[in-house]
């Protein structure tokens, strides 16, 4: 059964939205002073890649530091400015420059004004970021494009009943573009620590306001449609799921950073540098879970 909800449209969302998953990158690499562990007890500066771009749009990168954990992060001013950052796409390459004054933060880059190309699937791509005496390097292949066939659109929400129904999306199968897929499943009820929006009986504990409330979720390249898994699910009311076409950047980094992990080494393919450069689709679903009467607190 369908909700009626008055969603934005998707195409003008979608960067926002984005833009959550390439903090949600950084956040989880700033507390990284490397995996080295003669370094840990003393920080080192080391600069983040935010190197997440969109099939079908305009490629965009951001350039971060991390900091030392007795300083407060602030992602607006994270950013590093000054940066000569080319992007090779093919054989064509681009100066990309920084976008002075985004209300977003410092260390943005992209194209020239003068410049156009699209994130396009299959096409080989390269960075070189020279930051003062430090040059990061990285290269990838797009992976393919995501539009789910399945929910239609994102406008209406569908409401699953939590244990009984399984909220279902599909794709177009890409297999020789797609290493794998990644979801991240996130719940935006924000009373999600009240006792009232808890779905089953292991509410119990004082810590049960502590809890993740994002969830991840793999499929293999072969895969043309994901189930969302009743075990990442504890809170009712409106879910967000991302679904990522990975390109193998992005699926070896997901396979291996843990969130919320004190000492994280994620795969990567960034060299000088931490953060991950990637470049595929990704399509937005939303889903109401609402409470099971046989399934009692």
């Amino acid at each position: 059964m369908k909700k009626p909800r008055n969603q934005e449209s998707k195409k003008p969302r979608e960067m926002a939205q984005f833009l959550i998953f390439a903090l949600l990158i950084s956040a989880s690499l700033i507390l990284i002073s490397g995996c080295d562990p003669a370094n840990r007890d003393t920080f080192v500066q080391q600069f983040v890649v935010q190197g997440q771009m969109y099939a079908g749009h305009a490629p965009e990168i951001r350039l971060t530091h991390t900091v030392s954990p007795d300083e407060q992060y602030d992602p607006l001013r994270a950013g590093v400015s000054g940066a000569n950052v080319e992007l090779t796409a093919d054989s064509q390459t681009f100066q990309l420059i920084e976008r002075v004054s985004d209300p977003r933060g410092n260390g943005y880059y992209g194209l020239a004004p003068t410049d156009t190309h699209t994130v396009t699937p299959g096409v080989h791509y390269s960075l070189v970021a020279v930051i003062g005496s430090d040059t990061i390097t990285a290269q990838t292949t797009a992976a393919g494009f995501m539009n789910f066939t399945q929910p239609a659109s994102d406008s209406d929400t569908t409401v699953i009943v939590f244990g009984a129904e399984d909220f279902t999306m599909r794709w177009p199968l890409e297999p020789h573009l797609n290493r794998g897929y990644w979801a991240i499943i996130e719940s935006l009820n924000p009373h999600h620590g009240d006792d009232s929006c808890w779905l089953a009986g292991n509410a119990a504990g004082p810590d049960k306001r502590i809890g993740q409330w994002n969830s991840y979720w793999s499929a293999p390249p072969l895969a043309d449609s994901m189930n969302t898994p009743r075990i990442l699910f504890q809170w009712d009311g409106l879910y967000r799921v991302r679904v990522f076409a990975c390109d193998t950047a992005l699926w070896f980094w997901s396979s291996t950073w843990v969130p919320a992990a004190a000492e994280n080494c994620p795969i990567t393919n960034v060299n000088g540098g931490i953060g991950v450069f990637t470049a595929g689709g990704v399509d937005t679903a939303y889903f109401y879970m609402a409470k099971n009467p046989n399934i009692h607190q």
